[in-house]
C-alpha cells in the first residue's frame, strides 16, 4: 500500500491513520528488485521518443560530420552543498573532451555560454549547441539524447532522460 507521509484529514477514515507495519523510502526499492545485472529488464527502454523527432536529430548530428557524436554535461541546475561533491567543472572534463573522434553536443540546460567558450578557446575543439530549451524542452531532449552514440553525465536530469531512452 502507498500513501502520503502527510497526516490524514480531519474526519477521514480512521484505517487511513493507522500506522504501518513497515515502510521503505520509495528510492530504496531499486536496490531490491535489481541486485544482478540479469534482474534489469530486457527490451525497449521504459521511454520512447518520438521516432520523427529522433530521425531530425540524428540527420542534424550527421551534418556535423564523421565520429561518435556525445552529448555532455557537467552539474546539476539543483547545486545543494551536499550535490556539489558530485559534480564537475567543464575544465575537469578536459581529458575526456579531448578525445580523439568525439564530436561534442552540450546538453548542459543551465546558463553555460561562458562555459563552453573557455572550453573551446582552452582545449581547441568545438562544442556543438542544439537548437533546443535544454531546460524544458524534455520531449526533444529525449529524442536528441536517443540520436546520440553516447551521454557523458553526473547524476542529473540528462542522465535520467539518456538512461531512459537507451
Amino acid at each position: 500500500e502507498v500513501r502520503s507521509s502527510r497526516p490524514a484529514p480531519r474526519g477521514a477514515d480512521p484505517e487511513s491513520r493507522a500506522e504501518p507495519t513497515a515502510q521503505i523510502p520509495i528510492g530504496s526499492l531499486p536496490a531490491l528488485f535489481y541486485r544482478r545485472l540479469e534482474d534489469f529488464p530486457v527490451g525497449a527502454p521504459p521511454l520512447v521518443p518520438d521516432p520523427r523527432a529522433v530521425a531530425r536529430w540524428r540527420a542534424w548530428l550527421h551534418g556535423l560530420g564523421p565520429g561518435l557524436k556525445a552529448g555532455f554535461s557537467w552539474r546539476s541546475g539543483l547545486r545543494t552543498t551536499v550535490r556539489r561533491r558530485y559534480m564537475a567543472e567543464i575544465e575537469d572534463l578536459a581529458p575526456v573532451l579531448k578525445v580523439p573522434g568525439l564530436t561534442w553536443i552540450n546538453l548542459q540546460y543551465d546558463e553555460c555560454r561562458a562555459d563552453l567558450a573557455a572550453a573551446e578557446a582552452d582545449l581547441g575543439i568545438r562544442i556543438h549547441r542544439p537548437m533546443l530549451d535544454l531546460r524544458n524542452d524534455i520531449d526533444e531532449v529525449a529524442a536528441l539524447a536517443a540520436a546520440l552514440g553516447v551521454v557523458v553525465s553526473p547524476g542529473t536530469a540528462v542522465a535520467n532522460i539518456a538512461a531512459a531512452v537507451g
